[in-house]
């Protein structure tokens, strides 16, 4: 009996977020030949990948086998004979790997159907992708995640809101835990997903080479960032524009000066013409200035915000375009920064407490 083991080799990252070592069942996968498929995964999530067959003839029952062991070898070798249980390539190269012999069945992947499938695009995984660097890694909190509705997608914690306005996802009504958005940008899925979701479940599938299935997180919903209450905290006439590399530039010159801390606090202090961004940490006062391209509302001279470094570059690799917008208010607790050119993004920053 002959096996190609391509489709599992290509997805073999995805086999190892989601096997889990504790135990010998969900540290292998169940190579099922009659059905032409390997399934895998664990709690975390469970995975069904293609697997070409030619030569079986009925006797060969499904077993389990060792997964970091057998993706070491498909790796290299893709196309195996099998005989029993062990693996050949050619007449030199032998493989007897681990195996287990069980009764053990993963979940069947069987999607009831409640919900309209979602096509997630080269545009979708993108936004996806940005909108998660605003969520927390270790955060458990109900709003913490990636959510899509409507063409929009968000990623969001208490402090922070990063979004996107996707034309192929209009519609669409995702809440994405973090295994979920996580293996959905990997960058090895491809391109053109489909997800499917039910009570229980997601299912995200490629084509017929692999099937994913998550569990749905029901704890996990988002604040209603759409309410005017919500909007008019930081959407107002209060703005000025940047030079959006001049800005990075100034911020990559100050870090190495900021004290060292998980927050990395300069200020923002806006005058007629020119942005302070300054610094008083370590013994050193650092201070460098940038034209204002465009100044409106009624911003008051010498307006100061506090904000971290680290998120204000994380912001700016996000936003796009060239010039920069950002809308302040000091009687209102969050900082609204978008793009003049693709104003599609914006990211919603509460601004740090002042430190005096």
């Amino acid at each position: 009996m002959t096996i190609d083991a391509k489709f599992i080799a290509k997805y073999s990252r995805i086999c190892e977020r989601l096997k889990d070592d504790s135990q010998p069942i969900y540290d292998s996968g169940l190579l099922d030949f009659e059905h032409g498929n390997m399934i895998f995964g664990s709690q975390k999530g469970f995975g069904q990948i293609k697997m070409d067959v030619e030569g079986w003839d009925g006797r060969q029952k499904p077993f389990f086998v060792n997964l970091n062991s057998f993706l070491n070898v498909v790796k290299e070798f893709p196309v195996l004979e099998l005989e029993g249980f062990k693996f050949k390539h050619g007449t030199d190269d032998v493989f007897e790997i681990s195996h287990l012999e069980d009764d053990t069945r993963f979940p069947d992947f069987i999607n009831s159907g409640n919900a309209a499938s979602v096509k997630i695009d080269a545009s979708a995984l993108a936004a996806i992708k940005k909108c998660g660097l605003f969520v927390d890694v270790d955060g458990s909190a109900s709003l913490n995640g990636v959510f899509v509705k409507n063409g929009n997608v968000w990623g969001t914690n208490k402090n922070r809101l990063c979004e996107e306005y996707v034309d192929s996802l209009a519609g669409a009504d995702l809440p994405l835990p973090r295994i979920v958005w996580e293996t959905l940008v990997m960058d090895i899925l491809g391109e053109d997903l489909v997800i499917d979701k039910d009570n229980a479940s997601f299912f995200i599938s490629s084509g017929d080479e692999i099937k994913i299935q998550f569990a749905v997180n029901s704890a996990l919903s988002s604040p209603d960032i759409h309410n005017p209450n919500f909007v008019n905290k930081f959407d107002h006439p209060n703005y000025i524009t940047l030079d959006k590399d001049g800005f990075l530039g100034v911020v990559n010159f100050i870090q190495p000066f900021v004290l060292s801390s998980a927050s990395q606090r300069i200020q923002l202090i806006v005058g007629d013409t020119l942005l302070e961004i300054k610094s008083e940490d370590n013994g050193n006062i650092i201070s460098r200035k940038i034209p204002i391209i465009e100044k409106g509302g009624s911003i008051e001279t010498d307006s100061k915000i506090w904000a971290s470094a680290n998120w204000i570059k994380t912001i700016l690799g996000v936003v796009g375009g060239k010039t920069v917008k950002i809308q302040i208010d000091l009687g209102k607790p969050a900082v609204n920064i978008s793009s003049v050119e693709e104003p599609s993004v914006h990211v919603v920053y509460c601004r740090l407490t002042e430190v005096v």
